[in-house]
């Protein structure tokens, strides 16, 4: 393997400095980075901060990467189709970069290491070096984001999920699926899920135990999510299903009728999903109940939520969504791909690395909340909120 220190590859960046919040935000688990393409290991694409009063242009490079960005630490981390590279978010300035022979899947951040698929074989790299700590290969030849927890790191490869030792890569089990892994496994409170492209989900315990299966009803489009709530996946077909953590009991399905290609976002109250036909449905995680729809031009990417607001690449722009209602909060016209959000910067890229930094509310302004379908009011209607 080569290890690259030129600023010639990958990603080349000026002038990007971190958006300094108009105020102190309340701090969670996400705040302080996107650590996984989904943000989190649970894959909520969930954060209690992002920019709310639209948004400026911070900084764009050419670059031929995949998928979302890790930003962790003030370092943005991308893989590319040969490699991977961690940039100074401050000012764009190339830290470091790693040729490992082609990458399949978005890379993943935690605990100092950046953890990364090439092939069949998984990847860890110091995050401060990009020297390489360990590599272990799987059988099969697709494969998922890695994800650490608690020392052991979960990776789909082929048929297979894979649990290795953080430090060293040692396989310390494995479990069979009924197909490639939808996305990147999601970890929660000791259990593991697993959502394969044939349709079913699994739980398995962090020993390695299956606790329960589940059919989802058709394939899967992208990641399962987890949370206190349920575990959800959303089926090409435009199902939504929410299963129960413990047990896998089907607790809800709502059919949006659509073909969907990408996974949801969920915050503590609703499901946000995107059609690849156009629209943007907020659906409550407790019924699958749809207090709104978006509706828009052409397709969207995979949405993320924060401080109560929805963002999403849809129809050629970059749109900000309350979350309350649905309604428009502003655009940014020319941007793709899912964003990661950090701070009241997104950092998103289609073939590229781009950042828009806004602003939060000020501490004065009152942010309401509203429950309305999606046939009471029309799209992007102003609704009042009381």
């Amino acid at each position: 393997m080569t290890f690259e220190t030129d600023r010639r590859d990958l990603l080349k960046v000026s002038g990007c400095a971190l958006a300094t919040p108009a105020f102190a935000p309340v701090v969670s688990a996400s705040s302080d980075g996107w650590k996984t393409p989904r943000g989190d290991t649970a894959n909520t694409a969930s954060t209690d901060t992002g920019p709310v009063e639209g948004v400026t242009p911070a900084c764009a490079a050419a670059a031929d990467a995949i998928g979302t960005r890790v930003v962790a630490d003030g370092t943005v981390y991308a893989a590319t189709s040969d490699g991977v590279g961690a940039f100074d978010a401050s000012d764009g300035d190339r830290l470091w970069g790693r040729d490992t022979e082609g990458v399949d899947a978005p890379v993943s951040f935690s605990g100092g290491a950046v953890y990364v698929t090439a092939g069949a074989s998984t990847w860890s790299l110091d995050a401060e070096t990009g020297e390489k700590r360990w590599s272990r290969r799987g059988t099969g030849a697709s494969a998922s984001t890695p994800v650490e927890v608690d020392g052991t790191v979960y990776v789909g490869v082929s048929t297979t999920l894979y649990a290795l030792g953080a430090q060293t890569g040692t396989v310390l089990w494995d479990g069979s699926l009924d197909g490639p892994l939808a996305g990147a496994p999601a970890v929660r409170d000791g259990t593991v899920y697993a959502a394969t492209q044939e349709g079913n989900v699994y739980a398995f315990e962090a020993d390695g135990g299956l606790e329960w299966t589940a059919d989802a009803g058709a394939s899967v489009a992208g990641a399962p999510v987890a949370t206190e709530d349920g575990v959800f996946v959303v089926g090409g077909r435009g199902d939504v299903v929410s299963f129960e953590g413990s047990g896998g009991d089907e607790a809800w399905r709502e059919g949006l009728t659509k073909e969907v290609s990408s996974p949801p976002a969920v915050d503590d109250d609703h499901v946000y999903v995107a059609t690849d036909d156009g629209t943007v449905h907020s659906l409550r995680t407790s019924s699958g109940w749809e207090d709104w729809a978006f509706e828009f031009e052409g397709s969207g990417g995979a949405p993320s939520v924060g401080a109560d607001t929805v963002y999403l690449a849809a129809g050629g722009a970059f749109r900000a969504l309350d979350a309350s209602n649905g309604r428009e909060r502003w655009r940014h016209e020319g941007a793709s791909g899912s964003p990661a959000v950090v701070g009241t910067d997104l950092f998103f890229g289609d073939g590229g690395l781009h950042r828009l930094t806004g602003t939060l509310p000020s501490p004065d302004t009152t942010v309401g909340s509203a429950s309305i379908r999606a046939d009471e009011a029309e799209v992007g209607e102003a609704v009042e909120v009381t």
